[in-house]
């Protein structure tokens, strides 16, 4: 009896998750196409401030899921869908305001540009490779502090200080991309992953820390960046464009994850940390054959057919 209790109760917790991630994945390719409507010529700005509310919500749920569920209780935890709702509801009341941005709606023509779906091919092998990396890191780093005699509270602590230093680093990475270029900003951000993950892994301490937090601002600070380039490189999908960029992103971290937890196993979790800073290495060769995003080929807006 109890057996199929629990398993009830585990079977109603999985179609909840599997709901919510079709939630996550209805919205932000609409969210990111929006972003990029409203955002004017400074697209990697805009982009920088909408992905920054996402960021530190991923940052705040971190410190803030333990204490509300030790506090409440296991029902407690309902409390965190509160600005969830509170967000869905000013999203509804702001629609046909947001619809106004669109340029088939302003202007009734389409969108300026050729698709170029190899350099959209290449920027995808950017993000897995940096995915693995990161999920690595997200998985590990508290289980590392533990190993290092450190607590489990320290350990969350660390996660939350990638994550706001990456948020912290995108209000920076916007702008700059803006002013010298996507693709430089982007690649110096690739070249500097592997390395700064090795300090923190082979020195560790304040050192360490510093090095963990650059990661953050690296890999975090430029997801709206890469969203832009995904736009720029198949302006006539900014949807699909970005829906299978973040796909990349959160479902390839996933499997990444799984794959170094066996690691991890196998050998040992300095091992499965040596592979996070690894595996990052090969975006660069890919990143330095990224065009320039808004280098394309050009052709006349036509007007859409009335219908």
């Amino acid at each position: 009896m109890a057996l199929a209790a629990v398993s009830v109760s585990y079977s109603v917790c999985v179609l909840f998750v599997v709901v919510s991630g079709l939630g996550t994945a209805a919205y932000h390719p609409e969210g990111t196409k929006f972003a990029s409507y409203v955002s004017g010529h400074r697209k990697a700005s805009g982009m920088s401030l909408f992905s920054i509310g996402g960021n530190l919500g991923v940052a705040l749920g971190a410190v803030s899921a333990a204490p509300v569920m030790l506090l409440f209780g296991r029902w407690g935890g309902l409390l965190l869908a509160l600005p969830s709702l509170v967000v869905a509801v000013l999203l509804l009341r702001s629609l046909r305001y947001l619809q106004s941005f669109a340029p088939e709606r302003r202007t009734g023509q389409t969108r300026v540009g050729e698709d170029r779906p190899g350099a959209f091919a290449l920027l995808l092998g950017v993000v897995t490779a940096r995915t693995v990396g990161w999920f690595g890191l997200l998985t590990f780093v508290p289980l590392w502090a533990v190993e290092l005699g450190r607590s489990e509270g320290y350990g969350s602590n660390l996660l939350a200080l990638m994550l706001f230093a990456g948020g912290a680093g995108t209000l920076a990475v916007g702008p700059l991309a803006d002013r010298i270029g996507r693709r430089p900003v982007l690649l110096a951000s690739v070249v500097s992953v592997p390395p700064l993950t090795l300090v923190y892994v082979a020195v560790g301490g304040t050192v360490g820390v510093v090095a963990l937090a650059l990661v953050g601002v690296c890999v975090v600070g430029t997801f709206g960046l890469i969203q832009v380039m995904t736009q720029e490189y198949m302006p006539n999908r900014l949807g699909l464009a970005s829906g299978i960029s973040i796909g990349f992103a959160i479902g390839l971290g996933g499997v990444a994850a799984a794959a170094l937890g066996a690691v991890a196993d196998a050998v040992n979790l300095e091992a499965a940390l040596y592979i996070s800073a690894a595996v990052p290495a090969l975006a660069i060769p890919l990143a330095l054959l990224l065009p320039s995003p808004r280098g394309g080929s050009r052709r006349k807006l036509t007007p859409e057919p009335v219908v």
